[in-house]
């Protein structure tokens, strides 16, 4: 009584509000209050103590942390407020709380995208020290507040295609949570979708070179590369349909794959059909041309050999007129006194090469010679006809054969020959 009286009559009132946590150290625990109403000399002093164990700790003000506890054990911690003249107020008993170790603070690694996985990203980190019992790590998108769990890297799914996002990590155990830093921003998007391929064809006059056509998929998100792969070789070549690939070995069979590639995945499509990869042959050389009726005889030497059969072709100029074979081409069908040029052309499955133009040269026509003499053609010899000639008719008259003849040509004929002659 003499105490409560040297206090000046009162008594503090119960604290308030009283609540023990772990504290996350392993081996303490924290307790908040609000404090004691109090009028009176001097001031209040709280006390808090375990049970068990009875460890005590005390504070003028909230919060009090008490240390010396036993990892994995679980308290439960009274307080009292007691003033300068030993007056107490009433005890509080908080719950019974573990008391354990809180995981460390997980170090960010890198959010990448996941590749051929439509809008995910893999978030890397460290753990950091262990806790009491078991950790549970857990990624959480910004923006959008999606969330993963489970070991590095933690796979995110469900995000939205072209939008930024930032991640953290917290690592949590039943005494307390941790978070890392914020991570790298990643876009997430789609993969793209195969592309269809189509038919790989000879590049005419492009020695070793094949084009391979596709139709692509859907690009996704982002802008997609498109790659042709040899098979044999591997050997990579880029662009847009129809891709040529060049630098093939002569009359090595290939087939093509296109890889359609962003930076969400990459996917490859079927073969295509079997093309053998080739040269052109080189250009021959006209060497000579000679006339003939209605026609020319063209002479050449062919070029280097491409690969497979090689055709020659001789074509005039003027007219286009043609004909093929081997060295010397015959062109028939001219007109006789016009001057034609001609070129050799060297074709086979891989293209073709011309020759320069020939020298000019004219075909013409053989003059009127025997074996008739115009204006007497067959059948009408007046009065004459075959078999019936008389001695020496055509095709000669000795002694004056073609082309020399005397001044005397049918009807006209020297005294004595000719029609009638006895």
């Amino acid at each position: 009584m003499e105490a409560l009286k040297d206090s000046g009559g009162k008594k503090p009132t119960t604290p308030t509000n009283v609540v023990a946590v772990n504290s996350g150290a392993g081996t303490s625990a924290i307790i908040s209050f609000t404090a004691s109403e109090y009028v009176g000399k001097g001031t209040i002093t709280y006390t808090v103590t375990s049970s068990p164990s009875n460890i005590s700790a005390s504070s003028a003000t909230s919060p009090i942390t008490i240390t010396g506890l036993t990892q994995g054990s679980s308290y439960s911690f009274t307080l009292v407020g007691v003033t300068d003249y030993g007056v107490s107020s009433d005890s509080v008993t908080t719950e019974t709380i573990a008391i354990g170790q809180n995981p460390g603070a997980p170090t960010i690694g890198t959010a990448t995208i996941v590749q051929n996985v439509d809008r995910a990203v893999d978030v890397t980190y460290t753990a950091g020290a262990a806790g009491t019992g078991a950790t549970t790590f857990t990624a959480t998108s910004s923006p959008g507040g999606i969330t993963a769990t489970g070991a590095s890297p933690i796979r995110v799914t469900g995000l939205t295609a072209a939008q930024s996002y930032t991640f953290t990590v917290v690592a949590s155990n039943a005494f307390g949570s941790t978070s890392s830093n914020a991570s790298n921003a990643v876009v997430a998007g789609n993969a793209p979708t195969v592309a269809t391929i189509g038919t790989a064809v000879i590049v005419q006059n492009v020695d070793r070179a094949i084009d391979v056509a596709f139709t692509p998929g859907s690009a996704g998100t982002g802008s997609p590369t498109y790659t042709a792969i040899s098979n044999p070789g591997a050997t990579e070549f880029s662009g847009t349909s129809p891709i040529r690939a060049t630098g093939l070995t002569a009359a090595q069979a290939y087939t093509f794959t296109v890889r359609t590639n962003t930076a969400y995945g990459a996917v490859t499509s079927s073969s295509s059909n079997s093309v053998t990869a080739g040269n052109r042959p080189g250009q021959p050389t006209v060497s000579s041309v000679s006339a003939g009726n209605a026609q020319v005889s063209v002479s050449y030497t062919g070029g280097t050999g491409g690969t497979g059969t090689t055709t020659f072709t001789a074509t005039s100029n003027p007219g286009g007129v043609t004909a093929s074979g081997s060295s010397p081409i015959t062109v028939t069908g001219l007109s006789n006194g016009t001057a034609y040029t001609f070129t050799v052309t060297a074709s086979n499955g891989y293209g073709s090469q011309t020759s320069p133009a020939s020298s000019s040269v004219t075909p013409v026509a053989p003059p009127y010679f025997p074996p008739y003499f115009p204006p007497f053609f067959p059948p009408f010899f007046p009065p004459f006809f075959p078999p019936f000639f008389p001695p020496f008719f055509p095709p000669f008259f000795p002694p004056f054969f073609p082309p020399f003849f005397p001044p005397f040509f049918p009807p006209f004929f020297p005294p004595g020959f000719g029609p009638g002659f006895k």
